[in-house]
């Protein structure tokens, strides 16, 4: 089973569904039946919405959210779980 990685820049200044279309479309005549992206940008965004839009006529595909920047997300909820003990007065 082939796959695809789509990350990109936080922003994007142009229209580029065509473009990402077109090389979704192409990866999946190639095979292709993985994508993986994050959710951290606009480019992010743009590829998800993108597969999705291929997975309507292709609905073996799968999309796949990576988390990025693991250890920030940790320490985010680590953050989270501090405040949320501190808001019930645990400690």
């Amino acid at each position: 089973m082939k796959s695809c990685c789509g990350f990109g820049h936080r922003n994007v200044f142009e229209n580029i569904n065509g473009e990402l279309d077109n090389a979704i479309e192409t990866a999946i005549q190639q095979d292709c039946e993985l994508f993986y992206t994050s959710a951290m940008g606009e480019f992010d965004s743009l590829f998800t919405a993108a597969v999705r839009r291929a997975k309507k006529a292709n609905p073996h595909i799968k999309l796949i959210c990576v988390k990025p920047y693991m250890k920030v997300l940790q320490r985010q909820e680590r953050a989270e779980l501090w405040e949320s003990l501190r808001r019930q007065h645990c400690f």
